[in-house]
């Protein structure tokens, strides 16, 4: 990968006393170790000098919360306190009081719009005015002081792994509703043979009444039920009516002596 001169030194590999860039200066510069190229970018928040002294930038200064004193950062500062990462009352600086809503005391933005309730410090005073510590929490943004920006590339993969997750649920709904409609179709498959076994024993119940009834019905006439008791061979086979001019049971052909009426419930 080609390399850049280093825009913290302009090329020059190292810093004076005063912290301004010098080929014979007494601290090497931190964004490129003293060689005078690199390939990240300067810092935004301390212009590639690592650190702080007061309000300015200084080699021998307070690190810089944004690139941790390496002076280089490949992120982008925070937009709401400059990639100071806290807050002196309203205004951003390293030493501040308040830590940043919107990018947490990183000093770095991640992926986050400020909130417009809250200005991103997600909380305001008894007023109404967003305040950095302020007494009521934001609850347009839940005291997060941001909110996910819609475009991010960083985003892709979570939103790929998310349609992994959604293409497997859709997978388990669909054999859950697969298996559901085996279950229903066992349960019809199984109502239609208990259909099935009850109209088979309707038929054969059918069968055995009309059995029954061949039973019961006069040998001679067929039409009456049986209810004569012929004597001495004890056979019941005619009505009353139909016994009357017998002299020879209709079974067995017995001489009748006598006859017993008899009732069939």
């Amino acid at each position: 990968m080609k390399q850049k001169r280093c825009g913290a030194c302009r090329g020059f590999g190292a810093f004076s006393t005063t912290s301004v860039p010098s080929r014979k200066g007494c601290f090497p510069c931190k964004v490129c170790d003293g060689s005078g190229h690199h390939l990240l970018s300067p810092c935004g928040v301390c212009g590639g000098l690592g650190g702080f002294e007061g309000e300015n930038p200084c080699v021998d200064g307070d690190p810089c919360p944004l690139c941790g004193g390496a002076g280089a950062s490949s992120k982008t500062p925070c937009p709401l306190c400059e990639g100071l990462a806290r807050f002196s009352a309203l205004r951003p600086h390293p030493s501040g009081k308040y830590r940043c809503a919107l990018c947490e005391g990183t000093g770095a933005r991640k992926r986050k719009r400020a909130c417009e309730n809250c200005g991103g410090f997600g909380a305001i005073d008894h007023e109404g005015v967003p305040k950095p510590g302020g007494f009521m929490r934001c609850r347009a943004c839940a005291g997060s002081g941001g909110f996910p920006e819609e475009e991010d590339e960083e985003e892709v993969p979570v939103r790929k792994r998310t349609a992994r997750e959604l293409r497997d649920e859709l997978e388990s709904e669909r054999a859950r509703h697969r298996a559901d409609d085996l279950r229903h179709q066992r349960q019809r498959r199984a109502q239609c043979v208990t259909i099935d076994a009850l109209r088979a024993d309707r038929d054969r119940l059918a069968e055995a009444l009309e059995r029954a009834r061949d039973v019961l019905l006069c040998a001679i006439c067929l039409e009456n039920d049986k209810s004569t008791l012929l004597l001495p061979c004890s056979h019941l086979a005619t009505c009353d009516t139909c016994a009357l001019p017998l002299v020879a049971c209709p079974i067995c052909s017995t001489a009748v002596t006598g006859k017993k009426r008899v009732h069939i419930p």
